[in-house]
């Protein structure tokens, strides 16, 4: 009797590792699916916080030509020519963009980085 139910236990129990599995399978399908989910939301989130900050400074009118040097000083049309074969120009916008950044890192905590 004994060597009849054996057989049989080992088939329930096989049924149920199966099933166990299965399940677990099943809850590492889920967990990625939530985890895409969330993650989408998070960027749709984003957009449209950006398309709403878009929105909002499409009608902002900022004028810019207080920062426009020609206003102050006046160059002689063959220094700007020179200046322009030379490369100046993009050097100093260069220069700039690098001092802007270097002040913005400065501003934030714990960028300091010993500069």
């Amino acid at each position: 009797m004994a060597a009849l139910l054996i057989p049989f236990l080992v088939a329930i129990l096989a049924k149920f590792v199966a099933f166990a599995g299965w399940i677990a399978v099943l809850a590492t399908i889920v967990f990625a699916c939530f985890w895409l989910l969330g993650t989408d939301f998070a960027k749709w989130a984003f957009e449209q916080m950006l398309d709403l900050l878009i929105f909002i400074l499409k009608d902002v009118e900022i004028d810019f030509k207080f920062l426009d040097p020609n206003q102050y000083v006046t160059i002689p049309p063959e220094v700007m020519n020179f200046i322009g074969l030379c490369g100046l120009d993009s050097a100093m916008a260069i220069i700039l963009s690098a001092i802007i950044i270097k002040i913005t890192l400065q501003l934030i905590p714990f960028t300091r980085l010993g500069s």
